[in-house]
């Protein structure tokens, strides 16, 4: 987020600048395999993210649950303990294949 006082941003370049960059390089004549393998492992890693950004609501879902004795809603259910709206709660576990019963 960026917060400024007044119309514009005025701010050093160099503060601005992201840490993180992935720099693409031109492939030359007899790399272009090379580069196609690198590109591969970069989704591959983002694929690996978005997998354990997903393992830990799954996870986070089932603790709640487990703690609630599978109470949904309520002000004792497991979506006001995450602070979740109950539908939103209720679409996660069905994206995640948990039933409440299970946990009762």
């Amino acid at each position: 987020m960026i917060v400024t006082r007044g119309k514009s941003l005025e701010a050093p370049v160099g503060e601005l600048r992201k840490t993180n960059t992935v720099a693409f390089r031109i492939p030359r004549q007899n790399s272009v395999e090379q580069v196609a393998g690198e590109r591969t492992d970069s989704q591959s890693d983002q694929t690996s993210v978005a997998d354990e950004y997903e393992r830990r609501q799954r996870d986070e879902i089932v603790r709640a649950l487990t703690a609630c004795n599978g109470r949904v809603g309520g002000a004792d259910g497991a979506a006001a303990r995450l602070g979740m709206n109950r539908t939103t709660f209720l679409s996660r576990m069905k994206k995640f294949g948990i039933y409440a019963k299970q946990y009762a």
